[in-house]
């Protein structure tokens, strides 16, 4: 099986969540890598139907978290 190249923007996302000490919202995500919601999830969506990435490394956002 050949492993596909990941853009920057996956990169930056596995490395965030490897980092991470819990598992992240695509919400957080986006907020902390400054890309908008959508595109997180749609990345996010991606690497998991890939098996990149497992539920246990990201949270269900269905609901988005707000700042204070």
């Amino acid at each position: 099986m050949t492993k596909r190249k990941y853009n920057p923007t996956e990169q930056r996302i596995m490395r965030l969540l490897y980092q991470s000490k819990a598992p992240l919202t695509a919400y957080e995500v986006a907020k902390e890598l400054n890309i908008s919601f959508p595109t997180a999830k749609k990345y996010l969506d991606k690497l998991m139907e890939e098996g990149v990435l497992n539920e246990g490394q990201k949270e269900d956002d269905t609901t988005k978290k707000e700042e204070d």
